[in-house]
């Protein structure tokens, strides 16, 4: 029984390790092999790593890139915060760049047909693979 307790914690802090964006199989050794109490804690004190919190950041549409700086900024900003350039007609190419991806998936949108080419679009694609155009509402 305890043997199966040990390795269902060390799984636990594998996968909080992984929420991190650290590595979550080298946690959950570092748990099976010494004590998922003391990989619970090491993986609570080291801070999550920067680039998987940005990617997540802007593709949850919170945050966009300053064109200038390449810094992130609120979505709504019209002035960035770090470099103080202009962003009132910067577009969120973060996110369209993310719909014209293969693996981008919206339920919403339907097999339909692309309003501008007539090529059929697949269910759940937000981007026509034929003209390159981005469908922004699920009417499209």
């Amino acid at each position: 029984m305890i043997i199966v307790l040990w390795l269902v914690f060390a799984i636990f802090v594998g996968i909080y390790a992984n929420s991190k964006g650290r590595s979550g199989f080298g946690y959950f050794l570092l748990s099976l092999l010494l004590s998922p109490l003391i990989g619970f804690i090491i993986a609570l004190v080291v801070s999550p790593i920067d680039e998987n919190v940005e990617v997540k950041e802007l593709a949850s549409g919170r945050m966009k890139k300053c064109p200038k700086c390449a810094e992130l900024v609120k979505r709504e900003a019209l002035l960035c915060k770090h470099c103080h350039s202009d962003l009132s007609e910067c577009g969120d190419s973060y996110q369209d760049d993310l719909k014209k991806t293969e693996t981008f998936y919206d339920p919403r949108f339907p097999k339909r047909n692309c309003p501008n080419c007539g090529e059929v679009i697949k269910k759940g694609r937000v981007y026509c693979f034929h003209c390159k155009t981005i469908q922004d509402s699920v009417n499209n």
